[in-house]
């Protein structure tokens, strides 16, 4: 079965909300009628995506760079990430580091703490907390459906 209007769903990964853990899900369970595609490749139609309450996506993205992100590359990636990954990394606490004044001057560049809004307009939604239900969404919306369960796979600790 295919999308309300044709073809497969598109999943757009929008960064910080299990993106990793629902590639590797689509690719095992769902690729008859699901194609994953990276934040930065917008498909123009039947998209789904994920969002995440925002304070919590930026307290991820946040973790996500002091544990070096990217691959343990990040402070290496670029002059732009370095700098945001020192800042990041010389604050104690979420609210010094943006009480800086200097954080989204440093690190609005990068896809992790970009807005989600791009991610969600034109795309059917379901919310990250309710990623347990993301087999039912793929059913209701693409019409294919697995009984494996989605498996975490980064875990951002609390």
């Amino acid at each position: 079965m295919t999308y309300q209007n044709g073809g497969k769903c598109q999943f757009l990964h929008n960064p910080k909300t299990a993106g990793s853990a629902i590639k590797q899900h689509i690719e095992k369970n769902l690729s008859q009628c699901v194609n994953y595609n990276m934040h930065e490749e917008f498909p123009g139609k039947n998209r789904i995506t994920l969002m995440r309450d925002p304070y919590e996506r930026l307290k991820s993205a946040i973790k996500y760079v002091q544990k070096a992100g990217h691959q343990g590359e990040y402070p290496y990636s670029s002059p732009q990430h370095k700098a945001c990954y020192d800042l990041i990394t010389s604050n104690n606490s979420f609210s010094e580091l943006l009480n800086t004044g200097r954080f989204e001057e440093l690190c609005d560049f990068d896809v992790v703490f970009k807005p989600q809004k791009p991610y969600t307009d034109n795309s059917e939604i379901l919310c990250y907390e309710d990623i347990d239900q993301f087999n039912d969404f793929v059913k209701d919306n693409c019409g294919c459906s697995t009984e494996d369960p989605l498996e975490p796979v980064n875990i951002t600790k609390k």
